[in-house]
């Protein structure tokens, strides 16, 4: 199962409508010609499903392509604190890819705060959460686009579209001269 392809106005529509009936949506940014890729932001308020269509049309050049999801996504979220290592270890699918985020709200993007596939990535990545967030709100799980079945073992709903960012003027200048 892949995201079903929207507009970008119904991309923005659709993920207003999930906020305003769960509380949140969680967004990839996948920026063809950035260094930095990708980015995920954790959506938490119906205006920042336009924030980030906004932030999607004028932060860089090319185009990008969002996908959203409604549900599903670091389902294991808390304080980071004994418990919530506990609670990791007892959550974490053996085997498959796990990541730890900090959630931050948007504008914010999230910052993965470690991520592996081994019992002993596990615990070492454990460990430095809690001596380095301990106290701050975070979320462990799978990354939703890591694992081609993620869609249908969770149930959860996605969208995806592309938006065609300008070219930077000063980039078009200096290729021409």
């Amino acid at each position: 199962m892949k995201p079903r392809q929207v507009s970008p106005d119904e991309f923005v529509a659709q993920v207003r409508q999930w906020i305003a009936s769960g509380g949140e949506a969680l967004a990839d940014m996948y920026l063809r010609r950035s260094p930095e890729i990708a980015r995920l932001y954790w959506l938490t308020a119906p205006d920042h499903a336009e924030a980030l269509l906004e932030v999607a049309r004028t932060d860089g050049q090319g185009s990008v392509t969002l996908t959203a999801f409604r549900t599903g996504y670091f389902r294991l979220r808390g304080v980071v604190d004994d418990t919530f290592v506990e609670q990791a270890r007892a959550a974490w699918p053996a085997g498959r890819w796990f990541y730890i985020v900090d959630l931050r709200s948007f504008p914010e993007k999230l910052d993965c705060i470690g991520g592996g596939n081994t019992r002993e990535e596990l615990e070492i990545e454990l460990a430095a959460m809690l001596a380095a967030h301990r106290g701050r709100l975070a979320g462990f799980g799978e990354h939703p686009l890591d694992e081609k079945d993620w869609l249908e073992r969770y149930g959860s709903e996605a969208i995806e579209t592309t938006v065609e960012r300008p070219a930077h003027p000063l980039g078009s200048a200096r290729a021409e001269g």
